[in-house]
């Protein structure tokens, strides 16, 4: 009988009980500050004190992704063994290297993975299905549910999967309300990103922070672009959760909607913007799920950040 793992990246936001009951592995990231080096697990007590720290010292943080020497000893020295595939999603190439270094760790030790399997008496080949999510937070983690979905509900083989996925990879969308944009401004997405950049240039940047402005982002097939400038943090999550209300009433393709903060779920939701969302989506069958953002991402979007996730309709 083949036996297959799932992994993710941490930059996978989703709650962590679904992570654990359908034994889902996670490849850490790493987030480094001038003070201080963090391994991105996706434990919620350490993500929550992560923030409570960036709140305070307001420090820039460099997300440096995968350990090349902990995804090369983790494949070569476990799951090779115990395993005969793997499907791997990681967050989009704009955000980290991590489907580049996996990608290229698998070719590299190709031929030593089929003499290690063939010493064990196991079939020589291990496949490998890597996906890029196109996405990141919220997104990533909404791609996940719908592979899991895939390999429970229809009991296909995770090589069958990659293809699968392609038309929800398209339509899957992710909107921010970021609350403090000087991390958003130092992050390297813009590097990437089809964005507005004069709103993110210096003295544009300083004047819009003075008058308190907000932005919200939007992600869909790789691409960051920012859609809105509010006058309050409030405003731009009225800016998103109207968004996804418009979503559901057009009609999503997938009656689920993902969810991940930079912070406490407690203060999440008592948003009132995020308690009316749950209330009509509710209404309209639509599921949603929450959990804590990942380091990785606060990273970029910093503390307080909101993520929501969902998949239109062509």
């Amino acid at each position: 009988m083949n036996k297959s793992v799932v992994l993710v990246d941490a930059c996978c936001d989703i709650p962590r009980s679904f992570l654990e009951n359908h034994q889902i592995e996670i490849l850490p990231n790493h987030v480094a500050s001038i003070k201080r080096y963090y391994t991105d697990t996706k434990d919620p007590r350490e993500s929550l004190e992560f923030y409570n720290a960036l709140r305070k010292q307001k420090e820039k943080m460099k997300h440096t992704g995968i350990s090349e020497e902990f995804y090369s000893s983790l494949l070569l020295d476990r799951l090779i063994h115990e395993f005969d595939s793997a499907l791997i999603i990681t967050s989009d190439q704009a955000f980290s290297h991590n489907y580049r270094l996996i990608k290229e760790i698998g070719i590299l030790n190709k031929e030593q993975i089929t003499s290690v399997r063939r010493k064990l008496g196991l079939n020589p080949s291990f496949k490998i299905k890597l996906i890029d999510s196109n996405s990141v937070a919220s997104g990533e983690g909404l791609l996940l549910h719908e592979c899991i979905r895939l390999i429970k509900e229809k009991a296909l083989a995770i090589e069958n999967i990659p293809n699968l996925l392609e038309d929800t990879i398209k339509q899957l969308r992710t909107v921010f309300a970021v609350r403090h944009p000087d991390f958003f401004k130092n992050s390297t997405l813009l590097k990437y990103a089809d964005t507005d950049k004069k709103y993110f240039g210096k003295l544009n940047y300083q004047l819009t922070k003075l008058m308190g402005h907000r932005p919200v982002i939007s992600l869909t097939e790789g691409q960051y672009q920012l859609t809105d400038k509010e006058k309050s943090f409030d405003d731009a999550v009225k800016n998103i959760t109207t968004q996804v209300q418009q979503a559901i009433d057009a009609g999503l393709n997938k009656a689920v909607i993902n969810i991940s903060y930079a912070g406490h779920l407690a203060e999440l939701r008592a948003n009132h913007h995020i308690s009316q969302l749950n209330r009509f989506a509710q209404e309209h069958d639509v599921r949603i799920l929450t959990s804590v953002m990942s380091i990785s991402v606060a990273a970029h979007f910093g503390p307080q950040a909101i993520a929501i996730s969902f998949v239109e309709e062509d």
